[in-house]
């Protein structure tokens, strides 16, 4: 699933749950006119609502949800 329809776009993502803070921060920021809507050739279930979920809207932000403090660990286990 994905950020769904409607005038609050965080309530629509059956499969990740509430995002946390800063995401739903970064979406809030997101001019309207950004977001792209999207149509799935085929339905899924929304696990949640038991509804057809067959289009979602997308749009870029600059969240940056994983970052590095440094250099990957490399050194092999144990």
């Amino acid at each position: 699933a994905g950020l769904g329809g409607g005038g609050d776009r965080q309530d629509g993502l059956p499969v990740l749950g509430r995002p946390p803070q800063q995401v739903r921060a970064a979406i809030a920021t997101i001019d309207e006119q950004a977001w792209t809507p999207m149509i799935y050739p085929n339905a899924i279930v929304d696990p949640d609502t038991g509804e057809l979920i067959s289009s979602a809207e997308v749009a870029e932000t600059g969240y940056t949800a994983f970052a590095s403090d440094g250099p990957p660990d490399r050194s092999p286990p144990g």
